[in-house]
């Protein structure tokens, strides 16, 4: 069973810069995901409705064993993650 990935290792993936600050590094890690959330949610959302928000969760967090927590597709996109137990 894999680990859940950390923030340092969500930015090498993008190949991205890794700030030193943790809470500057969380930050940027979680804008990356909630990127993507928001870009598969309206894709996804004319097709599936309100299912497509378990779908992008699933393929996004799901696969990397993070849960997703509130979330905001808008003018500025947020969502916090957590790592699973």
């Amino acid at each position: 069973m894999m680990k859940p990935p950390t923030a340092k290792q969500i930015l090498l993936s993008y190949n991205m810069k890794v700030p030193r600050g943790t809470s500057t590094r969380r930050l940027k890690a979680e804008r990356i995901l909630s990127l993507k959330l928001c870009r598969c949610l309206k894709k996804l959302e004319p097709k599936f409705g309100t299912r497509a928000i378990g779908i992008c969760t699933k393929s996004i967090y799901g696969k990397r064993g993070l849960t997703r927590g509130k979330f905001k597709c808008g003018s500025k996109q947020t969502v916090r993650y957590r790592k699973k137990k």
